[in-house]
């Protein structure tokens, strides 16, 4: 039950590496963007929200808008539900980010000098050079922002993956060869078994977060849900001493344990909202 991230620049064949993988591994499943976006519209998410939000930086009104987290924490549940099962593939969309800390994911940064990117670029989409150094120039700046403003990461920085591919010599088949050749020697049973439970947790603090800010609309801002499988942990601040009692109660009812170790502070001056 091994997960592969994959995050990549544009025209450094991600995608395609991703479909050589999932034909060369058969029990693995290729998530490709299409399939979250139409999971998040299932949830609620409209097309507009995914336009703005998805794999770009937040303009900067946006700070001033909920909308931008309730993409967030549905694009986590949705990776989230997703991944559960383990074996599959996953692209961008910041997986590399939020499965970074689970046993058994291994991450892979597909990166190509600009010249050969734009050559691509220009066969792929049959346009001219400037046309494609616009096209990579402003994909980069998009990646790089929605990574520093989501998570406070960078996106370039070799430390966040596992390995770095250099996609210029190579084509698809051959990247895809390099990572299904490495993959078995860091994902061991032990880890399997370790990435199933704590992607079940993952899943469980997401559900406490779904019911307490966007079903029962408790005015809790900043709520973070940590479960270890034994313990809940709630993170956050509220100008109502009452959503303490009631953020715990939700978190015993789905997570099944009765210890809950609330972090939530009271803060008389927030303003009387439940858009958080």
């Amino acid at each position: 039950m091994a997960i592969i991230v994959l995050a990549r620049e544009l025209a450094a064949l991600g995608d395609e590496t991703a479909k050589e993988l999932s034909s060369m591994l058969p029990n693995y499943h290729y998530i490709n963007k299409e399939e979250i976006e139409e999971t998040l519209q299932e949830r609620g998410i409209t097309e507009k929200m995914i336009d703005r939000y998805g794999e770009k930086k937040p303009g900067f009104f946006d700070v001033f808008s909920s909308a931008q987290n309730q993409f967030l924490h549905h694009l986590k549940t949705v990776l989230y539900e997703k991944t559960e099962s383990g074996n599959c593939i996953l692209v961008g969309q910041g997986a590399p980010v939020l499965l970074k800390d689970v046993p058994g994911v291994v991450t892979f940064r597909l990166i190509c000098s600009e010249e050969v990117r734009i050559q691509r670029i220009m066969k792929r989409f049959n346009c001219d050079e400037r046309r494609a150094q616009l096209m990579m120039t402003h994909t980069d700046n998009d990646r790089v922002g929605f990574n520093r403003y989501f998570f406070d990461v960078g996106w370039r920085d070799p430390v966040n993956y596992d390995f770095i591919i250099n996609t210029e010599r190579l084509n698809a088949v051959q990247t895809a060869n390099i990572i299904a050749t490495i993959l078995p020697q860091l994902v061991d049973e032990e880890q399997e078994i370790e990435c199933r439970k704590s992607i079940t947790n993952l899943i469980t603090g997401q559900k406490i977060l779904t019911k307490a800010l966007y079903e029962e609309k408790l005015p809790i801002y900043f709520l973070e849900v940590l479960y270890d499988g034994k313990t809940v942990t709630l993170n956050g601040v509220t100008n109502a001493p009452s959503c303490i009692e009631a953020a715990s109660n939700i978190a015993k009812e789905i997570s099944g344990c009765g210890e809950v170790h609330s972090n939530i502070y009271i803060a008389s001056d927030l303003p009387i909202t439940h858009e958080v």
